[in-house]
């Protein structure tokens, strides 16, 4: 397991399955997806 510290940004949901999602900081950006069944903490402002 490995724990990544960003700013969330990029997000696209796709409810009630999963969600991409960047996570960026001043050195660089990591694209993500997570399905919300694994997701243990909010990435952000559903909409």
């Amino acid at each position: 397991m490995a724990e990544v510290e960003g700013e969330v940004s990029s997000l696209k949901s796709y409810p009630p399955k999963y969600a991409f999602f960047d996570l960026k900081d001043d050195d660089g950006l990591v694209p993500c997806f997570v399905g919300f069944s694994n997701l243990r903490t909010p990435i952000g402002r559903w909409e």
